[in-house]
């Protein structure tokens, strides 16, 4: 009998796997697109992020949605104050 509750947000912290770095993040990003098909130029591409430990999850219409979930994760490290970051700081193309 599987004891493990359904929803991620209750279940227990998971643990690292072995041989996990500890300063480093995994997400799943998973991209498609709809269209209506009932309006050929009406096409929007859409999407989720998932943070492989933690297991949540947000829907995005954007590239900018992809920035503000990953953002937190980054902040807690303190990552935007100890290293130069494409996200907050980003190179412009020449």
């Amino acid at each position: 009998m599987n004891n493990t509750p359904s929803d991620p947000e209750l279940s227990e912290q998971p643990t690292l796997p072995p041989n996990t770095p500890q300063n480093s993040h995994t997400f799943v990003i998973r991209i498609w697109l709809e269209d209506d098909e009932s309006d050929e130029a009406a096409a929007f591409w859409r999407g989720h992020i998932t943070h492989v430990l933690d297991q949540r999850r947000r829907f995005f219409q954007d590239l900018q949605g992809i920035k503000q979930f990953i953002a937190p994760y980054l902040e807690e490290w303190g990552a935007f104050h100890r290293a130069k970051s494409e996200i907050e700081n980003p190179k412009t193309q020449p």
